[in-house]
């Protein structure tokens, strides 16, 4: 379980803040097998945040595919950011405590 599996072309002088790999553990804990039943079935808050220039994944859709399933999950497009931005660039960080702020009123 915890060797590598994926291994990412990182800039060598960010590797203190940027995963080089993931083991066979982490990719698995990053899937699902029935991603609408775990946003239904879902205790706690839950909020989403994407980039606007996410390369991974289509940040327009993130709304109304979560909608399908529980309309009081709030969706927040962070404009300018791409995926990994979001956990490393201090432009997130107002989106992030907003949604923090906001669970603790749920």
């Amino acid at each position: 379980d915890h060797l590598t599996v994926l291994a990412f072309a990182i800039n060598p002088q960010r590797a203190d803040i940027l995963t080089s790999h993931y083991s066979w553990l982490l990719t698995r804990a990053f899937a699902t097998n029935d991603y609408a039943a775990d946003l239904r079935n879902a205790s706690s808050p839950i909020s989403v945040l994407v980039g606007d220039k996410d390369e991974l994944f289509d940040a327009g859709r993130f709304a109304p595919t979560i909608a399908a399933v529980r309309t009081d999950i709030p969706v927040t497009i962070i404009p300018d950011l791409s995926h990994i931005e979001i956990t490393t660039d201090p432009r997130a960080a107002p989106a992030i405590a907003a949604a923090v702020r906001s669970a603790d009123r749920r």
